[in-house]
């Protein structure tokens, strides 16, 4: 109640804008009549054991420790395009539109799996306390009414940046670079990330959920990189 009180506020103060031509719209929307349909959702049926359409499935060149994992959005074009500007410039509208996405696309392909939990992906400290992916677990957790708990923590191993990475060398990168702060036995947990490219990242925090008791870990992002170029 209180988040649609503030998001009203700031929708009187801060008239809403189009996510990608900048035109005034009513609060209700996230597109302007000529830019609606121009950030498309990922149509093809989709692999959930890597979240590709299914003429694009990786499965065979990874292996995963989750038990699936689905995204709206292919990494590219316009849908990158308005999701960077929630990442990296803050905008949280943006993140907004992307987070109820998100949980269309959980009620839709995990419809029949009763999570108890939501945890999200802990960022590397880069100096911005902005953490995009903690807030859409957040909103994530709003929609779909699923308590977030929060219990992945950042260990001390010293590894570079994900995405400065070279492909084949990210699942080494981010190998033990997790730990849990809370007991996580017999939980069925919806973990969120914001970007999947190879999946190491969000694939090594299943891992260690896994291992520590979980009894499910399925994943969601708002985007997923779709190997056609160096996203």
């Amino acid at each position: 109640m209180i988040s649609k009180i503030l998001n009203a506020l700031l929708d009187s103060i801060y008239p809403p804008h189009c996510m990608l031509c900048d035109e005034l719209i009513s609060p209700e929307c996230y597109f302007c009549d000529n830019c609606v349909g121009k950030v498309s959702i990922i149509s093809d049926e989709i692999c959930t054991c890597c979240g590709l359409a299914l003429k694009k499935c990786r499965c065979k060149n990874f292996i995963y420790y989750f038990d699936g994992i689905i995204s709206p959005f292919y990494n590219k074009t316009t849908a990158k395009e308005c999701f960077y500007q929630f990442k990296f410039h803050k905008n949280r509208r943006n993140g907004n539109y992307f987070a109820q996405k998100m949980a269309e696309w959980v009620e839709r392909h995990y419809k029949n799996i009763p999570f108890d939990s939501i945890a999200y992906v802990c960022k590397s400290k880069n100096g911005n306390s902005f953490n995009q992916t903690r807030y859409l677990a957040k909103r994530v957790s709003e929609l779909l009414h699923i308590p977030i708990y929060n219990c992945i923590t950042n260990t001390d191993k010293k590894r570079q940046i994900q995405h400065n990475t070279r492909m084949n060398s990210r699942f080494e990168n981010v190998r033990d670079a997790y730990k849990l702060t809370k007991s996580v036995k017999n939980r069925k947990i919806l973990l969120i990330d914001d970007i999947k490219t190879t999946g190491a990242t969000i694939s090594e925090c299943a891992r260690i959920l896994k291992l520590n008791g979980a009894s499910c870990v399925y994943c969601v992002t708002a985007l997923v990189g779709d190997y056609n170029s160096k996203d």
